[in-house]
């Protein structure tokens, strides 16, 4: 059986919607590391988003509380000159990993391949939140030189509100799909 056979079958509306989601959630990944897997935990644990059996286990309480608790610490230690530069030495690795959990567990959804979700978020949502991260790190160093670090806590609420903002929209879009 071949595991690309499902593409045959999608329209090109729903590859469109879901390679839009896929983008939106790689940026927002490549700015907050655990907004996306919050959102898509707490959403399937309220049964508004349906991503598959083979990632269920995000729908848990201890996948909300985790991912939740993380996030809230993000926020906070993102906002500290320095510290914001530790965390985004951390995140070099990290974001693109959690990227490609939301974006498997996105792609998956009912009925599909949960490995060919992994390959096909490492390939995509992974890359693209790394390539995020990236920039977003090498602006705020530009920032830290700049201003001391002073600027650093207003580009940090930026990307807070931009990070929010897409996720919400990739929830929606998921929730709707």
């Amino acid at each position: 059986m071949n595991p690309l056979s499902f593409v045959s079958s999608l329209s090109p509306e729903s590859v469109a919607a879901a390679v839009t989601l896929g983008l939106l959630l790689s940026v927002s990944c490549g700015l907050r590391a655990f907004l996306a897997p919050f959102v898509f935990s707490l959403g399937a644990r309220m049964g508004w988003i349906d991503i598959g059996p083979a990632f269920a286990w995000m729908g848990s309480d201890l996948a909300v509380a985790t991912f939740g608790l993380a996030i809230a610490i993000e926020l906070v230690a993102d906002k500290v000159p320095a510290v914001d530069h530790a965390f985004d030495s951390l995140h070099l690795l990290l974001k693109p990993a959690l990227a490609t959990l939301a974006g498997a567990a996105l792609l998956q959804g009912p009925g599909g391949n949960p490995l060919l979700a992994c390959v096909l978020g490492l390939c995509t949502t992974g890359a693209l939140a790394g390539i995020t991260h990236v920039t977003k790190a090498g602006v705020r160093l530009g920032s830290s030189a700049t201003t001391m670090g002073a600027g650093n806590p207003i580009l940090s609420l930026t990307e807070d509100a931009v990070a929010i903002g897409l996720t919400a929209l990739v929830a929606w879009g998921a929730g709707h799909a």
